[in-house]
């Protein structure tokens, strides 16, 4: 585009000054040919030499910058491709990431809550039966302790009562016995 810019340019410049050297010529009448044949040939031949020396250095950074604007397009291109491809390996490897830890929840739920769930209700039908066996065994011990403590306190009172005979006044004591001191015994009873 920009060469293209360069030649038109160089062209115009070159048809303008053809123009306007041959409208004065024909403007003046001088109509001589070797004014026109200078004109021509060196004037614009001149014009056209310069120009193109000036063009000349310019045209080649424009080659250059358009070569570094191509070269940086490229660059950008590809570097946005990788770019590209890391965030959907990002992308990828997030939802592989999500995808595991919904499949870690679900085998939580499914495997290890549901058999905790079904320990813990076997232990609680079991501390209930136990509950319960704890709970009649623990009466019949109770109730055999109440007949027994009956029991012993029926034996205390027999025994206090017939053996002892602890209620019953108790026999007088029968008179003391008065002995005698004599001297010619060596022992008294």
């Amino acid at each position: 585009a920009i060469k293209t810019t360069a030649s038109v340019c160089t062209s115009h410049v070159s048809d303008v000054m053809h123009t306007s050297v041959l409208a004065s010529v024909h403007a003046s009448r001088l109509g001589e040919e070797k004014l026109v044949k200078y004109v021509s040939d060196t004037v614009i031949n001149s014009t056209t030499a310069s120009l193109s020396d000036v063009l000349a250095p310019r045209t080649v950074l424009i080659e250059e910058v358009c070569n570094s604007v191509e070269t940086i397009d490229k660059i950008t291109m590809e570097q946005e491709k990788v770019l590209e491809n890391i965030a959907h390996e990002h992308t990828r490897l997030a939802k592989e990431g999500i995808s595991d830890v919904i499949a870690k929840e679900d085998a939580f739920n499914v495997e290890i809550s549901n058999k905790y769930l079904e320990d813990l209700s076997t232990l609680k039908d079991t501390l209930e039966n136990e509950k319960g066996t704890l709970s009649s065994t623990a009466s019949e011990a109770l109730t055999c302790s109440a007949l027994k403590t009956k029991q012993v306190k029926s034996n205390i009172n027999g025994f206090t009562g017939d053996v002892m005979k602890v209620h019953s006044k108790p026999d007088p004591l029968p008179k003391k016995a008065i002995f005698e001191y004599s001297e010619r015994l060596s022992f008294t009873p």
